[in-house]
């Protein structure tokens, strides 16, 4: 007011609030900006840390996904110095670990699986290796031939085991190469005995003439290793067809095995005469006779009735 005594007058100003706060607003609004920009910054820089230090982590925790899922070759590379580094240096350490191991069961496996095929049928293995401990089946036309290897006994006596069992290792080498070249399976040997099949695990129609004929390579064989060492073996075999049965015998340890009449017949001809040749039963020498010679052989008692025995002519 103006205070003048010969004036009563008054002097009023008016401003309107927005002008009158306009530098306040304007300061607030930078404060928030401010404040929203570094919180804004703070968030994204806890977010890009983060980020970060999960990083490793989840590279650890997808090896460890890696591996659980049986992927063992799994190498995390090494970007740091502090305590991930160090475990993920003990990660790495522990899936070379575990590869190693990996590989030894997986060696040991084959191993086995080799054992096995060599000891029984496919079909055999895989069931034993399923955990059946019965196994027992029954073929038909299958044709068996029981072989002794003469002179084997002397050959023992003369001669160191070492030596002796690296002669009867090679022939029965050699045996096992024409038996799978023919289509044959062994069963197994016993001493200088060999049994062998065809048309048991893979049925052949032709069953009758692979075994003559695996007989004749077998005596081929003997011959070669008589020229090659100077020695006197000879070959006796007998061979049958029909059915016959086979399976595993024995726990823990298990033996396969095949028996039935026609395997029974085989082994009695084999041993029925004294001379060297590859004898056959009327079962054999009926199919073959049209193509394959054959001599009477005299005759053995079967179930009590007499069965007669045939020689094969081409048999030295």
């Amino acid at each position: 007011p103006v205070r003048d005594a010969d004036l009563h007058w008054a002097i009023i100003a008016k401003v309107d609030t927005a002008e009158a706060f306009v530098k306040e607003a304007a300061f607030t609004k930078t404060i928030v900006l401010v404040t929203a920009g570094m919180i804004f910054g703070v968030c994204l820089l806890a977010i890009l840390l983060a980020q970060m230090f999960v990083r490793p982590v989840r590279r650890l925790e997808q090896g460890a996904q890696r591996i659980s899922a049986g992927d063992y070759d799994v190498a995390i590379p090494v970007k740091t110095g502090d305590e991930i580094g160090d475990l993920t240096v003990a990660f790495n350490e522990m899936g070379r670990s575990l590869t190693v191991k990996q590989d030894l069961i997986d060696q040991h496996r084959k191993d086995t699986d080799q054992l096995l095929r060599s000891l029984m049928p496919d079909a055999v293995a895989e069931r034993f290796k399923q955990g059946e401990e019965t196994i027992a089946m029954e073929h038909h036309k299958v044709t068996v031939i029981f072989a002794d290897i003469i002179g084997l006994e002397r050959l023992q006596v003369e001669l160191s085991p070492e030596e002796s069992l690296t002669l009867v290792n090679e022939l029965i080498r050699q045996m096992d190469a024409a038996a799978e070249h023919l289509g044959m399976e062994r069963v197994h040997t016993v001493r200088n005995g060999y049994l062998a099949s065809c048309g048991l695990a893979v049925p052949r129609l032709d069953n009758v003439r692979r075994t003559v004929d695996f007989a004749l390579e077998c005596e081929q064989i003997v011959d070669r290793f008589n020229a090659d060492t100077g020695r006197e073996l000879s070959l006796r075999a007998g061979i049958d067809t029909g059915r016959v049965s086979s399976g595993l015998f024995g726990t823990p340890s298990v033996v396969y095995d095949m028996w039935g009449a026609a395997v029974n017949i085989a082994h009695q001809i084999k041993n029925g005469s004294p001379q060297p040749g590859i004898y056959v039963t009327s079962r054999v020498q009926e199919v073959l006779q049209e193509t394959v010679e054959f001599t009477p052989a005299g005759t053995i008692a079967v179930d009590g009735a007499t069965e007669p025995v045939w020689r094969l002519s081409e048999s030295p």
